[in-house]
């Protein structure tokens, strides 16, 4: 009996394992993202114009978005949920007209066109030299989120979730979303921005590469101003 749930355990930590090496391969071959230069200019016509925003819900929160992301906000939120992953709204956050720290060039959040995710357990991470996000092996947000307390880890996000998030893309074939998770030199991985112009969303968010989507559910939420 012993022996078997051995055997259990390490088949269970191999398929992470695999899990994790998939997300890297994923990513790897994924296309390159847009600058921030060029989506600045892309979404200039909403930069730090909180009238232009709208509000939709998000898991149990609000965000205030450019309102041509609406749908994609709603599949990332849709993913989520999927996975059973909790949205903290005490540190969530969309819109904010600011300047990057340390920078005289806006934040992206200045367009409406990107949200920090459980900033808490997702913190910022500026590290030497470049390297890989670490993700935590561990079953529950919970746990995962200790590993990143404890610094084993740079995220309580899990590698499926965030590799069927990247994998969300537009009627057109874009890929909609870019994780600061990724980020070679920094981490920053409670952060997700869109990474494709206006024109490309006008077309809509493809169903079939969002995971929980149901079908017959296509509805964007509804907005609010």
């Amino acid at each position: 009996m012993w022996a078997r749930q051995i055997h259990f355990d390490c088949l269970d930590i191999v398929q992470r394992r695999l899990q994790q090496t998939l997300f890297l391969i994923l990513y790897e071959e994924t296309e390159m993202s847009q600058s921030t230069e060029n989506l600045r200019a892309l979404w200039h016509d909403y930069e730090c114009d909180e009238n232009k925003m709208v509000v939709i819900p998000f898991g149990p929160d609000k965000i205030r978005v450019a309102p041509p992301t609406a749908a994609a906000w709603q599949a990332l939120a849709t993913v989520l949920q999927h996975h059973d992953y909790e949205i903290r709204t005490a540190d969530t956050d969309s819109y904010n007209c600011r300047n990057i720290k340390g920078s005289s060039e806006k934040s992206l959040h200045s367009f409406g066109i990107a949200l920090d995710i459980n900033w808490t357990t997702n913190p910022f991470k500026d590290h030497e030299g470049s390297r890989p996000v670490r993700f935590s092996d561990k079953d529950t947000q919970n746990e995962r989120a200790d590993d990143v307390r404890l610094g084993r880890a740079d995220t309580d996000m899990p590698p499926r979730m965030i590799n069927d998030i990247l994998a969300i893309k537009t009627k057109n074939g874009q890929q909609v979303f870019e994780w600061g998770g990724n980020w070679q030199t920094v981490k920053d991985s409670m952060h997700f921005e869109i990474d494709v112009a206006p024109d490309d969303l006008d077309g809509g968010i493809d169903l079939a590469t969002v995971v929980g989507e149901k079908a017959d559910d296509p509805s964007p939420p509804p907005l609010q101003v």
